[in-house]
């Protein structure tokens, strides 16, 4: 089982592992990046509106038409017109006549208060633009992010295309569980962002002290059982369950190490362990 891609639910296949560029605004950085991630193997590149790094995307990629590109619509850019400005935009800065993937990035719309009904109309109002440009062939595949089983359902009564994608949080101390079972039964891919958890241990509910996930005891275990890397367990246990991933970094060495999981498979017996601890508890 390789794993290398999967094929989203229009038929569409799109690599398992991509470069997550968030935070990487340096041009000469973000460019050293890049020919590192091709030159290990990457075909998928990460971005977003709020990223503001597109323009440098763009430049880089230019006549790369192999490199899958996602990108997002940020929570400024909702609404049918700031929604197909946004795209206009985008498709200019980075020099393409469409786009691989677009997730509308958050369900909230920027200076709306969450309980406000505006959220709502105008998330309905943004996805019937990504369909129309969906449908036109601008945008090879569309999608969300952040969202929870009630925004989709929500997106579901009104729309013509349900997502391909939903982007969103997913690792062993966040396993998003429900929401993965609701996205496969609905034929939605499910894309995780923050594989290796957080270098700080803010996710603790039962307050015991739960430690960052690289430093995790199991998965240095499973580090040890499988001569991998903390974190190329921590991404083999997001392709084994299905998700694809969207590691970032800027260091070469990790760059090439997180693409590097297709010569390894965890055991079943592992990968429920795995999911069966809350890690560090």
């Amino acid at each position: 089982m390789s794993l290398r891609e999967f094929i989203l639910s229009n038929g569409l296949i799109f690599p398992s592992v991509g470069l997550g560029t968030y935070r990487i605004k340096d041009l000469p950085l973000l460019s050293t990046s890049i020919e590192c991630a091709f030159k290990a193997g990457y075909r998928l590149i990460d971005t977003a509106s709020v990223y503001k790094n597109i323009p440098m995307i763009g430049k880089i990629l230019e006549g790369r038409d192999d490199i899958f590109i996602t990108s997002k619509l940020g929570p400024k850019e909702m609404g049918k017109e700031k929604a197909s400005s946004a795209i206009e935009r985008m498709l200019s800065e980075l020099r393409r006549t469409h786009i691989d993937c677009l997730l509308i990035h958050w369900p909230g719309v920027q200076g709306l208060d969450p309980s406000d009904p505006r959220n709502e109309e105008l998330r309905i109002e943004t996805w019937k633009v990504l369909e129309d440009y969906y449908k036109q062939g601008v945008l090879r595949s569309i999608g969300v992010s952040n969202f929870n089983i009630s925004h989709i359902e929500s997106l579901k009564k009104v729309c013509t295309i349900v997502p391909h994608i939903n982007q969103v949080e997913c690792h062993p101390q966040y396993s998003q569980k429900e929401l993965s079972s609701y996205c496969r039964h609905n034929g939605i891919h499910l894309q995780a962002y923050s594989s290796l958890g957080t270098t700080q241990p803010s996710y603790d509910p039962l307050g015991k002290g739960i430690k960052p996930l690289l430093e995790d005891p199991t998965v240095l275990k499973f580090s040890s059982v499988y001569a991998k890397s903390p974190a190329q367990i921590l991404l083999k246990w997001a392709l084994q369950n299905g998700y694809s991933v969207i590691p970032k970094s800027i260091h070469d060495d990790r760059i090439i190490e997180n693409i590097q999981l297709f010569d390894f498979e965890i055991g079943s017996e592992h990968l429920t362990e795995t999911e069966q601890y809350p890690c560090g508890a």
